[in-house]
């Protein structure tokens, strides 16, 4: 088995990551960066060197991720959170052949966030063989504006100015243009201005009604939601029994804020929700410049007035250790 090993930039092998070091060492070649392959090789792992461009973050994993499609690699391994198994299940699908097989990917969850189906809590991978794990195959949003894909959510897209992240130790509200346009993280308030009253939402060309206050946009799949009973969701629960679909929420309250504040368990929270599926196209407009698009924690400068979303199902294979 050849794999492709793509980590975020803090992380580092060591003695805590002994249960990683132990699947990659199931892998008969491991394919990551120059500095990365020297780790691997000190902890008796097969590993090739490959050396991106350095154009940054995100185009390094591009680099990466197109190289391991060209050499034919059976497996893609991210240590990170869920935005770094996003920058790469997205390159992925964007990259691979028409008609391709969903990638397999299994993610180490080191990140800020561990949160969604991609990341898996692999709590017992230390007893787990990595030829025995559970396939799980993921829906996910696809991002586009015009006619460029941004992205594909896994866990969730947020429209917003702020995205959660790591500063100075803490979890905190990250400014989403900082890091996007100049690779620094800026803390901010979440701003409460992000749609005009030119605000509109289409489903398949029809303007729908909106009838709340929007404080926060979120889009997410509806795949694990099923174990949640079904009326206490609303709406949603008529998205549940799709065998592929999804929902946009418009809210009147932000749920992603990191402030203690706003952490009132008792405050009513308005919202409307709108499931489509794997057939329907949703476009977004009327935002102000606060807006930007945050997928699965990765944050994109809106550069076109209006947002297109649409579901893919099955859209990678994830690897999940066995409960």
């Amino acid at each position: 088995m050849k794999a492709l090993f793509v980590h975020n930039p803090s992380f580092h092998l060591n003695e805590r990551t002994e249960d990683l070091i132990q699947i990659l060492r199931d892998v008969d070649e491991v394919i990551t960066t120059p500095k990365m392959a020297r780790a691997c090789r000190e902890n008796v792992i097969t590993a090739t060197d490959f050396e991106p461009r350095g154009t940054g973050y995100v185009q390094d994993i591009e680099d990466m991720v197109e190289h391991a499609l060209k050499n034919d690699v059976d497996l893609f391994i991210t240590a990170g959170g869920d935005g770094t198994a996003s920058y790469v299940a997205s390159a992925a699908i964007k990259h691979q052949k028409e008609g391709s097989e969903p990638i397999r990917i299994l993610s180490y969850p080191a990140g800020t966030e561990n949160i969604g189906p991609i990341v898996h809590k692999l709590n017992n991978i230390k007893t787990n063989d990595l030829y025995d794990m559970k396939e799980v195959k993921l829906d996910a949003i696809e991002v586009s504006l015009g006619n460029h894909i941004l992205g594909y959510g896994f866990n969730d897209v947020i429209i917003g100015n702020t995205y959660l992240g790591t500063l100075d130790g803490n979890v905190v509200n990250l400014d989403a243009r900082a890091l996007a346009l100049e690779g620094r993280k800026k803390r901010t308030s979440v701003s409460h201005n992000i749609v005009t009253d030119d605000f509109k939402v289409e489903l398949n060309g029809e303007r729908m009604n909106i009838h709340n206050r929007i404080l926060q946009i979120c889009i997410s799949p509806l795949q694990f939601m099923s174990k949640v009973p079904h009326v206490v969701l609303g709406g949603l629960m008529f998205g549940i029994g799709y065998d592929h679909a999804a929902t946009l929420a418009l809210l009147d309250r932000n749920l992603t804020d990191t402030e203690v504040s706003n952490w009132d368990i008792h405050c009513i929270t308005n919202a409307t929700h709108l499931c489509f599926d794997e057939n329907d196209t949703l476009k977004l407009s009327g935002f102000t410049e606060n807006a930007q698009i945050i997928i699965d924690g990765n944050p994109f400068v809106r550069t076109e007035e209006e947002i297109t979303l649409r579901l893919r199902p099955w859209a990678v294979t994830a690897l999940w250790a066995e409960d």
